[in-house]
């Protein structure tokens, strides 16, 4: 079922996401399937990745309610629930959050 959710993460979830990203939410999203090695001894098949404009708006998260605009405005007359419940059907979500936060420090003269 890997490449049916990769197939879907690319011609549903993909166009949603730069439509967010146009609405200045994200900085960047992507979505990557794994090649080799592949299959059921795998931990994952395919990875998705958000890039958020600063750490403020990666703790607080992308507005779900938003999500749902979006999904309907850029794919109408498709249901919302059913591709959510596709999507759980597909996968095992594991979100995994790294962050890296770099500061500069200035030392007194």
């Amino acid at each position: 079922m890997g490449d049916e959710y990769y197939a879907m993460a690319q011609t549903i979830t993909q166009p949603v996401m730069e439509a967010r990203i146009a609405g200045g939410e994200l900085k960047s999203w992507s979505v990557w399937a794994r090649v080799f090695p592949s299959g059921v001894a795998t931990s994952y098949d395919a990875l998705a990745v958000s890039y958020f404009k600063d750490l403020a708006s990666a703790i607080k998260g992308l507005d779900a309610a938003k999500g749902v605009e979006t999904f309907l405005k850029i794919h109408p007359g498709k249901n919302y629930a059913t591709f959510v419940s596709n999507a759980r059907d597909y996968s095992e979500v594991q979100q995994r959050f790294i962050m890296q936060v770099v500061a500069m420090v200035e030392r007194a003269r």
